[in-house]
């Protein structure tokens, strides 16, 4: 699929039953200071060899991320909303996640994420950023927040140790497999190119922490999980958007 010269944005879903979805956009610079922004495009594959011709599916989106909830329904998540994805029907009714209204909370996109729990509430995790004197910014912690009926919960900290949990770019998913959260962040001094792995059962005790260090500052990361049964666990993957 060749798109031109362009900047494309993506997501990659492998759900349950097998297929394989993927939602994309792209932009092209029109000039030096304007891009052209195209609609929401979806493909999707069961062999991952042969695809769909790609299909609109709306203007306006949330996000780019894909979820699978149990019952099979699909969300497509952003910093700022989510909404139910069909590739019949396009794109629901987009609502809002107000732990991205928080203040404080960075509005980097990468700042805020958001997974299903373990009970398939949507839930959501966010970075505090504090401006310190001198125009330098700390990192306070992660506030977590998930959504119970129509109502999200109130916000609150991600704590080891009751010590709160730093980090940036964070990603977090729950494998049923191991009956447990994996939340991996990058460290937030600049000047450490290295992540950390948390795991834990509940969101609230966490094990010790694993250091993870790469000599590539490209470095690509995400949490990749592959069951030996699909009846187990489908490959639950988090992809970074290009």
């Amino acid at each position: 699929m060749d798109l031109g010269d362009v900047s494309v944005s993506y997501d990659v879903l492998v759900t349950h039953d097998h297929h394989c979805l993927i939602v994309y956009r792209y932009r092209k610079r029109v000039n030096l200071e304007r891009y052209e922004y195209s609609s929401l495009f979806f493909t999707q594959s069961t062999d991952f060899q042969e695809w769909d011709t790609p299909i609109t599916v709306g203007e306006e989106t949330p996000g780019l991320r894909l979820l699978e909830k149990a019952d099979g329904e699909i969300l497509l998540v952003g910093r700022n909303g989510y909404a139910v994805f069909d590739e019949s029907k396009g794109i629901g009714d987009v609502y809002p996640i107000p732990l991205a209204q928080t203040p404080d909370i960075s509005y980097w996109d990468g700042d805020i994420y958001c997974f299903l729990d373990r009970d398939q509430r949507l839930s959501a995790i966010g970075i505090i950023r504090i401006r310190q004197p001198h125009q330098e910014i700390e990192v306070e912690g992660l506030l977590f927040s998930r959504l119970g009926g129509d109502d999200w919960t109130e916000p609150e900290y991600l704590t080891r140790m009751g010590v709160n949990i730093r980090g940036e770019y964070p990603k977090i998913l729950y494998i049923s497999a191991l009956d447990s959260y994996l939340l991996l962040v990058r460290d937030p001094d600049p000047r450490i190119d290295a992540y950390t792995l948390y795991m834990s059962t509940d969101l609230k005790a966490w094990q010790s922490p694993t250091p993870i260090t790469y000599s590539d500052d490209d470095v690509n990361t995400c949490l990749l999980y592959t069951s030996p049964s699909p009846r187990d666990l489908s490959t639950s993957r988090m992809p970074s958007s290009a």
